[in-house]
């Protein structure tokens, strides 16, 4: 059980949180950049923010490739990685749009190819972080399992026991 236990931790919850993180920084570059297409932010702003934001975006992928559930979880992750390079691909147009100062077209380009490509990153993160609640979800009931097989056995232990103490002190008496 505490060998289960360590997974559904190590192997499991940390990288639902891993993955969450990674998600949540992601679109909050996304709303720098629509923050910087309706005006509040300016192009330093929209940059800092982006650089904050996938600085810590890449800690979260680091330590997640650290506990891959199997091999079809790195195959997975990579898949995920590969849209989210091609979403940053169209973040570097977006932001060269706005440096060359052509606003309408970096607004454009954020409701087209942007949005395209982040959109299917955004879907195959989400499919991954649901795979990984299941997997939790299965290590979890798998422990459940477990600890209700060995309530039984420690039950019937204390009364085979007993019995075997009754049995002892009618046969002593």
């Amino acid at each position: 059980i505490d060998q289960r236990d360590t997974m559904l931790y190590e192997k499991a919850t940390v990288d639902i949180v891993d993955l969450s993180t990674f998600n949540d920084r992601m679109n909050t570059i996304i709303s720098a950049v629509d923050k910087r297409v309706i005006g509040i932010f300016d192009d330093k702003a929209m940059n800092d923010a982006i650089a904050r934001n996938s600085a810590d975006a890449a800690k979260a992928v680091e330590h997640y490739k650290t506990t891959y559930l199997d091999a079809q979880d790195k195959t997975d992750f990579e898949s995920v990685l590969a849209k989210r390079d091609a979403g940053r691909a169209e973040l570097v147009r977006i932001i060269d749009l706005f440096a060359k100062g052509e606003l309408e077209g970096a607004a454009a380009h954020r409701k087209g190819a942007f949005e395209a490509k982040f959109g299917e990153f955004t879907a195959s993160l989400v499919s991954l972080i649901e795979k990984n609640e299941e997997a939790a979800k299965k290590i979890s009931d798998g422990n459940t399992a477990i600890a209700k097989s060995v309530i039984w056995i420690m039950s019937i232990a204390v009364v085979l026991g007993v019995a075997l103490a009754v049995a002892l002190g009618f046969f002593l008496t």
